[in-house]
């Protein structure tokens, strides 16, 4: 049981390739927790680097953060699915979403202050 998402890039509503790198997190999947990652990430200017962004939100969540390529996660988890994101930090598309949409401003915004903050302290 979980609180799965697998978050990728793309830049069409295409899936990725399998060998693309992503990021599979065991919790805090919904979208309210990937758009509070996403802001992080446009706010701390990353480059579109998966492996960046896992640092990312490894630092706020932990070992439930993993670094992988879509080929080998579970994109079709039975939760959230897959977000495939544009280089930019947006949210382009969805597939396999078991939940509906979570939104949730204040707790976007809490993320992504939390994420900022992990972040800088293992820069």
């Amino acid at each position: 049981m979980g609180n799965r998402a697998v978050v990728c890039f793309t830049d069409t509503n295409k899936s990725p390739a399998v060998y693309a790198p992503a990021v599979y997190v065991h919790w805090n999947g919904g979208r309210a927790s990937v758009e509070g990652y996403l802001r992080a990430a446009r706010l701390l200017h990353l480059d579109p680097d998966m492996a960046e962004f896992h640092r990312l939100v490894e630092g706020y969540l932990g070992s439930s953060a993993h670094l992988q390529t879509v080929g080998t996660s579970d994109c079709d988890n039975g939760d959230n699915g897959q977000y495939m994101v544009s280089p930019e930090w947006e949210i382009v598309s969805r597939k396999h979403t078991r939940r509906g949409e979570e939104i949730d401003a204040a707790k976007t915004r809490e993320i992504a202050i939390d994420c900022i903050a992990a972040y800088q302290v293992w820069s």
